[in-house]
């Protein structure tokens, strides 16, 4: 079960970060950003994996534009962090991810 969960994560971060060039290192930052943040949501990397190896080379595409945007709203979120909205934020995040059966 770990190994899956690893493997999926780094192949859609990698990809991204080798294609994004110069950009690595703002990308990278925001990957290890997203995977604190899937680690302590408790996700099911089977089901957030595959959806990701699913989308191929489209997937390289939105997961340029993902770390950015989520670095967007993770500022958002810093301020409202006393009032426990960032949590919500990233349930609601996590429910919509698509299920892989």
């Amino acid at each position: 079960m770990l190994t899956p969960k690893a493997g999926l994560l780094g192949n859609s971060t990698g990809t991204a970060g080798s294609k994004a060039g110069s950009a690595t290192h703002k990308v990278g930052l925001a990957d290890r950003k997203a995977r604190l943040l899937i680690r302590k949501a408790g996700l099911s990397g089977n089901s957030t994996g595959t959806a990701g190896s699913k989308v191929g080379l489209s997937g390289n595409s939105t997961g340029l534009a993902d770390p950015k945007a989520g670095m967007s709203t993770r500022k958002s979120e810093l301020s409202e962090s006393n009032t426990g909205m960032s949590d919500r934020k990233r349930c609601t995040l996590v429910h919509s991810l698509p299920k892989a059966h």
